[in-house]
């Protein structure tokens, strides 16, 4: 496979979380169009663009006016992140201007579309969501898989690490609590995937500049919620002793028990020339 330098990318999200990682470590060959929904910031001199994702004609006419050669959907469409009928329609009418213009989608989904019985999961594997935001994806990525034939599905899990200006809020909300002196109890029996938003950043970049088409796990090693806080409190140099181990056994919360994922394929792409 070749790698494919000099393309015009336009990254929706690109002031959240994850696409400000993208934004920070996107090959400095690349066109870089930056989309905002409100308030437009001046990152570096790349291009903005202001696009809202619920305004259909004028995505459209955005669309056609930049022409990219690739967009990475890495962004959060509230209240549609939880609304599987309004996901599908959003993702219907984004695909559209995507295929006139031919262009290639990455977008950035999630476990959440598996049940988590077994953990381990592999592209192939079932998919059975358990909460809106798991149908959610899966709606969006079924349109994606019916109506385009470049496109990168990437599933992704625990999210985590230092963004451009902050930590994420899971984190963020677990130093503060530590930070006071406040025990913190998480589930031993809640596994995930977690990778670092530095790393799933660089692996986006990675896999683009392959020629594949599909869905690709990209996720750290499998780890209980409880042993992951843990040793991420540790890591930062707080008191790891005041993360306590519980159980979501008899909790009656619907929670996904093991949704880790196998990333097996992603490295079996990177690998190829």
């Amino acid at each position: 496979m070749n790698t494919i330098n000099n393309r015009k990318v336009l990254i929706l999200g690109s002031t959240g979380f994850l696409g400000s990682a993208l934004v920070k470590f996107a090959p400095k060959e690349n066109e870089l169009w930056l989309a905002y929904k409100d308030k437009q910031i001046k990152v570096g001199d790349f291009k903005l663009i202001k696009i809202d994702l619920s305004a259909y004609q004028s995505l459209k006419e955005n669309l056609n006016k930049i022409k990219p050669d690739t967009i990475i959907h890495a962004a959060r469409v509230n209240p549609d992140d939880e609304n599987p009928r309004r996901a599908k329609e959003a993702m219907k009418q984004l695909v559209k201007p995507i295929k006139r213009i031919g262009a290639r989608l990455i977008y950035i989904s999630s476990d959440a579309v598996f049940d988590g019985t077994k953990g381990n999961y592999m592209e192939g594997d079932k998919t059975n969501p358990t909460t809106d935001y798991g149908r959610a994806k899966l709606a969006a990525e079924t349109v994606i898989k019916k109506n385009l034939e470049n496109f990168i599905i990437i599933r992704t899990s625990y999210i985590y690490g230092k963004g451009a200006t902050s930590w994420d809020k899971r984190t963020a909300q677990l130093l503060n609590l530590v930070s006071q002196g406040k025990v913190v109890y998480r589930f031993k029996d809640m596994y995930r995937s977690p990778i670092k938003v530095v790393d799933l950043a660089k692996a986006i970049w990675r896999l683009i500049e392959k020629d594949f088409n599909g869905v690709v796990h990209v996720a750290g090693k499998r780890k209980n919620i409880y042993k992951f806080n843990k040793e991420l409190i540790k890591g930062i140099g707080m008191d790891s002793n005041l993360i306590k181990p519980d159980s979501s056994v008899d909790k009656n919360l619907n929670i996904a028990p093991d949704t880790s994922l196998n990333t097996s394929l992603f490295f079996k792409i990177i690998k190829q020339l």
